[in-house]
């Protein structure tokens, strides 16, 4: 029985983790991060390639040809007969060889490449919102997975206690019992007690060991190795209440409406929703110039076709400004135009949606974590209550003042208001880092 008791307390030789220790480690190792860090990346380029669409744009171009023998004659006839007139006339070669180098500069494209622009900005504003986005839930699922170690080893240590506590008084019932001093009913009451206690043991452990999976699985740990997370003491805790009751004694409306107001200008995920927005407006742009005139200025420099591939032909020149007008597509960029209209408008109005989601999902974590906070100082009150009253309870038994009913009741009592508080405790810490989430507070 000692020995399932004190079942899981053993541990290899581990490392100490704090909460901030794991924290960079699970942003450092989250691979969900990496990927958004990768396209964000990309974005960036994407916006470079954006801008580079303004600048001009320079070709060479060269091209070598040959002709067979009977296209080369006929080509040369007329030649050959003004020879005999003009004898500086040169006869086209079989092999020959042109060149030209252009250049091409866009003037105006109906604001098509503004809206490239915009699109490439507004992908990029949207990806860094979603690297952000990525961060805080890797913080947020860090915090969960931390709180819930504790939790866990908090309570395992409390059921272990209880079991041990009620494993003597069986002992001490036994003996009673074969003395003949109480019957055998009362002592198989505390044998009822121990085997209660086991099973909430057993579910401690069985918590545990799936928390510690979840953390491994969070911060991305090696297999193996284990970790000795650093534990909030009760003047931790006290310390943390007693800041956060600053916060939480206001008029409830007042502090949901500056939280609202935090959340509006700070959430990566409603700057995600707003770049979106902005993605669909400009490609709304880039379909509307595809009505629009297009001018573009061309400058070419081009050598004169000859026998050899050298530049050493006779050199000329062309300028020229490009204007087209498109007429008629068949209906097919209306419909385009048409279509990304009605996508802008579905986007507008999922981002008033999503707004009023998000300050819902605000002023019901903030009024979470206020309930959270007075759950907590409830609990430590009926805490510090039921281990006097333990006390008392046992000093009475042990005077024959009370059968052992009054012991377990208080036993029970105490046992699980340890249990209340430290859910009490861990509950709130997880709905303060929910919110902080989603009021977008960076703090790493």
């Amino acid at each position: 029985m000692i020995a399932l008791i004190a079942f899981g307390t053993l541990r290899a030789e581990s490392q100490k983790l704090s909460l901030d220790k794991a924290v960079r480690i699970a942003l450092k190792e989250n691979y969900d991060l990496k990927s958004k860090s990768h396209d964000l990346n990309a974005r960036r380029w994407g916006l470079r390639g954006a801008v580079t669409q303004f600048f001009p744009r320079v070709t060479f171009g060269t091209s070598a040809s040959r002709v067979d023998e009977t296209t080369n004659q006929i080509q040369n006839a007329p030649l050959e007969f003004f020879r005999e007139f003009v004898p500086g006339i040169t006869l086209i070669p079989r092999n020959s060889y042109s060149s030209d180098l252009t250049l091409t500069q866009p003037i105006y494209n109906g604001g098509s490449l503004w809206a490239n622009l915009s699109v490439a900005r507004s992908s990029m504003k949207a990806s860094r919102h979603a690297y952000v986005e990525a961060r805080l839930n890797t913080i947020l699922d860090t915090k969960r997975a931390y709180f819930n170690v504790l939790r866990g080893e908090d309570l395992l240590e409390i059921w272990q206690q209880s079991a041990e506590l009620a494993n003597e008084y069986l002992r001490s019932a036994n003996v009673k019992h074969s003395l003949g001093m109480i019957s055998n009913v009362e002592a198989l009451r505390w044998e009822l007690q121990l085997a209660e206690n086991m099973t909430h043991l057993i579910q401690a452990e069985n918590d545990l060991a799936l928390a510690w999976i979840e953390f491994h699985r969070t911060i991305g740990s090696e297999p193996g190795v284990e970790y000795d997370l650093e534990k909030m003491s009760e003047d931790d805790i006290s310390e943390l209440l007693d800041s956060a009751k600053i916060h939480l004694i206001g008029d409830f409306r007042e502090q949901s409406a500056e939280y609202e107001t935090e959340a509006l200008a700070n959430s990566p995920a409603m700057g995600s929703v707003h770049a979106s927005t902005a993605v669909r407006r400009a490609l709304y742009r880039q379909k509307y110039s595809l009505f629009q005139p297009s001018i573009n200025f061309s400058y070419s420099y081009m050598w004169e076709t000859d026998d050899d591939i050298a530049l050493d032909g006779i050199e000329t020149w062309r300028a020229s400004v490009v204007l087209s007008f498109p007429v008629f597509s068949s209906f097919g960029d209306y419909a385009s135009l048409k279509e990304s209209r009605e996508d802008l408008k579905s986007g507008e109005a999922a981002e008033r949606e999503f707004e009023r989601t998000l300050l819902l999902k605000v002023a019901a974590t903030a009024a979470r974590m206020r309930t959270a906070f007075q759950q907590v100082e409830a609990a430590r009150i009926s805490r510090d209550i039921s281990r006097e009253n333990l006390k008392a309870v046992e000093n009475r038994f042990e005077q024959g003042l009370i059968d052992n009913l009054n012991l377990i009741d208080a036993q029970i009592a105490r046992t699980r208001s340890e249990a209340q508080y430290v859910s009490a405790v861990y509950d709130y810490m997880t709905a303060e880092a929910e919110l902080d989430k989603l009021l977008g507070r960076q703090l790493y």
